[in-house]
Parts: C-alpha cells; sequence; structure tokens
C-alpha cells in the first residue's frame, strides 16, 4: 500500500483547543501544511461542536508571520534563530551562575495558557521547580489548586460515563474510597468508605 500522502488531498485532523481549560474539540481540515478550516467538533463528549472565536482564529496564530518557530538566543544583543540543543545550552550556561550567585529564589517560574489548562503540562511544570529547588510561597498558588485540576478530571470521567473516585491506600489498614471529590456542589460533602479487599 502506498503510504505517500497526496498534497492535494484534504486532510481531517481532531484536535483540543489549546487556548483555555475549556478544551474544546477541534476539526481541523488541512492541504499539506496548510490549514483550509477549523471548526468544532460536532462529536467531541464536552463541547458538541462549539469552538469560540479564538479556537476558530488558531489558523490565522498559525499561519502569522511574527509567529516564533525556533528558539531565539540573544548573541551580541540581537535575537537569533537557534536550535532547541543550542538554546537549552545557553540557559544552562547563564542561569547556573546565576543560582550559584544569588541562590535558589533568584529563579522565579510563571505559567499561563495552554500550560495552565493540561495535566500533563502542570505535573511538568512542578517537577522543573522542584528541580530547580524554588522556594517561593508564591510560585505555583494556581497549580497547587488541585480542586480545579480534579474538577476537570471528574467532568472528563462523567463525559465518558464514569464516577471519579480516588482510593487512599495505607500499609495497615484497608484502602478507603473517596468519593464526591471536587463535585460542584459538594462542599465539604466527600464520602469516605471503607474498599473491598480484593
Amino acid at each position: 500500500m502506498d503510504k505517500t500522502v497526496n498534497p492535494a488531498a484534504e486532510r481531517i485532523h481532531h484536535r483540543i483547543c489549546p487556548l483555555c481549560e475549556a478544551c474544546c474539540g477541534l476539526e481541523v481540515r488541512t492541504r499539506g501544511t496548510r490549514i483550509t478550516g477549523i471548526r468544532g467538533a460536532e462529536d467531541d463528549v464536552f463541547s458538541r461542536g462549539y469552538i469560540c472565536p479564538k479556537g476558530y482564529a488558531l489558523k490565522d496564530l498559525h499561519e502569522d508571520p511574527d509567529r516564533l518557530r525556533t528558539p531565539l538566543v540573544r548573541r551580541n544583543g540581537e535575537l537569533q534563530p537557534a536550535s532547541w540543543d543550542e538554546a537549552f545550552a545557553e540557559i544552562e550556561r547563564r542561569l547556573l551562575p546565576i543560582l550559584a550567585a544569588h541562590g535558589r529564589d533568584a529563579v522565579a517560574l510563571s505559567v499561563g495558557n495552554p500550560s495552565a489548562h493540561k495535566m500533563g503540562l502542570l505535573l511538568y511544570f512542578n517537577r522543573m521547580a522542584k528541580a530547580l529547588g524554588i522556594t517561593q510561597d508564591g510560585v505555583s498558588r494556581l497549580e497547587k489548586r488541585s480542586d480545579l485540576l480534579l474538577s476537570t478530571l471528574r467532568k472528563s470521567v462523567q463525559a465518558m460515563g464514569g464516577t471519579l473516585s480516588l482510593v487512599a491506600e495505607f500499609p495497615d489498614r484497608d484502602p478507603v474510597v473517596l468519593s464526591g471529590i471536587a463535585d460542584d456542589d459538594a462542599g465539604d460533602k466527600v464520602v469516605a468508605r471503607r474498599h473491598a479487599p480484593a
């Protein structure tokens, strides 16, 4: 079977919009590397075909001539295109002396869209903060709001017909199942029950 792609043929890709926590489903139509259209994915369990103007405008963002397509490194006072290896080497070259001279609190991290709304990226962010040894109390107050992450996860699980519960395991007693986690109307009504041993 011929696996080459006809650049003139239109292809459909299903993706999630990266611009906010709604994570609306997208149907992206392309010809080769050119986007020919974006619309809401009708079968998406959350957005059911709806997208806001930001999602529709992703085509414009993708094609923006000012969009960064490679890392930039400042050389002789000007930003120059660089490879990822060169960019990380420059970060290492400049960051380590700052940490040595001024301590771990000389570095701060900030996170925004789309990272703030993607569970995997948030997990990476916390690992990066830990690796840097950052101790500032305000470094990630939003990211510490586990209720926001659990609320999103609960809605995802419910959309697929499931129920979210967490199992707390202990070395000297039976596991405990916690339900009612991050329910919109749960308040303090988290329910705990003993998990039946397998």
